[in-house]
């Protein structure tokens, strides 16, 4: 099991979470933001890119108490984060269903995207994701190991 205890306070615990957050009809919203600069043979991302505005949001939530980003990768359709959510022992406990840090900052994430990348498509309301999410707390090495891997093969598909 993937947990850590905080020193400081033993009744803290950190528990580690994939979550994938899906573009609304799988759209590839992502897709075009790498484009070729004219002045040299290197890819940029601009400032204002919705893969850059996605992971400027992932990373603004992030900064949230209790809340660290182990990884992160921005797919054509879809971002992908690997999440640590501290949480007290005695909440983790009684608690059913996901914790709410964790369905706080997806939300955070989303609503913070959708906006950003409505004021540049200037289509406000405009679906953006996915409602739901999908979330897996990460219990073993294994599993941490096989979706470290799949989010790399993410990034080198994407970014080459």
């Amino acid at each position: 099991m993937i947990d850590i205890i905080s020193p400081q306070n033993p009744l803290a615990i950190a528990a580690l979470y994939y979550i994938r957050l899906d573009t609304h009809n799988h759209s590839a919203l992502f897709k075009n933001d790498v484009a070729e600069n004219e002045d040299s043979e290197s890819k940029t991302v601009s400032a204002t890119s919705f893969s850059q505005i996605a992971a400027d949001e992932l990373q603004a939530a992030a900064k949230r108490k209790g809340i660290t980003i182990n990884q992160w990768a921005v797919a054509p359709n879809a971002v992908y984060a690997l999440v640590y959510i501290k949480e007290n022992r005695l909440e983790q406990r009684y608690r059913v269903g996901k914790p709410r840090a964790l369905t706080s900052f997806v939300a955070g994430v989303k609503a913070a995207t959708a906006k950003r990348i409505n004021l540049v498509r200037n289509q406000p309301g405009c679906p953006v994701w996915k409602r739901s999410y999908k979330e897996q707390r990460i219990d073993d090495d294994v599993t941490l190991a096989r979706l470290v891997k799949q989010m790399k093969a993410i990034e080198n598909e994407v970014y080459g």
